[in-house]
């Protein structure tokens, strides 16, 4: 006994068979694409404006601390470049500060308590001091700053795009399949009536009589021959009868 055909052998059948499958396949993939490409550009896009803002906010607060420890490492008050390094803790992004001399010997530093490691953004600002005579060069600052909150962001922006993009891509494939399955509806009916045509039925129906587009005139066209072959079949009766 001969086994029916797998999922696949059907589906492979009716891709032959069926244009309006091919057609619809084709339409969900160029929008799969032409959407894979638009949300790549927007993440992208998304990444390099929050990498640009992380590093102004970095660059923003060691300008600020390098100002406020100018003058404690002028004057060589190591309680008060303690103060202003632990006062950075108040920053949550801030991971690590040094305070480096100028042979690069560390004179103050903070460290964030973490459970885990942090991808972090690195920034080195110079500190000086000027006076009325000169500009002294007195050491640098080396932060690291946390990039978790933009990495969390990215990734939940990313994942409401995916899902806003599968939605979108539901309804499209819906709407592919619900107007291909209406537009074949007037193919499928001519198809029907030809075959009862051909086998000598006359009692056919065709739903794309009334419409003004291809499938309206295809329709009457096969509404004209039946009619046509309806007087023909009429007209070769009358001939045997009359012999």
């Amino acid at each position: 006994m001969m086994r029916g055909r797998g999922p696949l052998a059907r589906l492979c059948g009716a891709w032959r068979r069926n244009i309006f499958l091919r057609l619809g396949f084709g339409i969900f993939l160029a929008l799969a694409v032409s959407t894979a490409i638009y949300t790549t550009y927007v993440m992208q896009t998304l990444r390099v404006e929050a990498e640009r803002n992380l590093r102004e906010r970095a660059e923003r607060l060691t300008a600020v601390l390098s100002q406020a420890l100018a003058r404690p490492l002028f004057d060589i008050n190591s309680a008060a470049v303690s103060s202003v390094v632990d006062a950075s803790g108040a920053t949550p992004e801030v991971l690590v500060l040094r305070v480096l001399a100028p042979n690069g010997a560390e004179l103050a530093s903070y460290v964030a308590p973490l459970r885990e490691p942090v991808a972090a953004l690195h920034v080195r600002r110079q500190i000086s001091y000027s006076d009325a005579r000169q500009t002294y060069q007195l050491g640098s600052i080396d932060l690291a700053f946390s990039r978790q909150k933009i990495d969390q962001d990215l990734r939940r922006r990313i994942v409401d795009m995916v899902a806003a993009n599968l939605l979108l891509a539901l309804g499209i494939g819906m709407s592919i399949f619900l107007v291909g399955r209406r537009a074949a509806r007037p193919f499928a009916d001519i198809q029907a009536s030809l075959e009862k045509l051909t086998h000598g039925e006359t009692d056919i129906k065709l739903s794309g009589i009334g419409r003004e587009d291809q499938v309206g005139r295809l329709s009457s066209a096969v509404l004209r021959f039946r009619d046509t072959l309806t007087r023909l079949r009429y007209a070769e009766r009358q001939l045997r009868d009359l012999n």
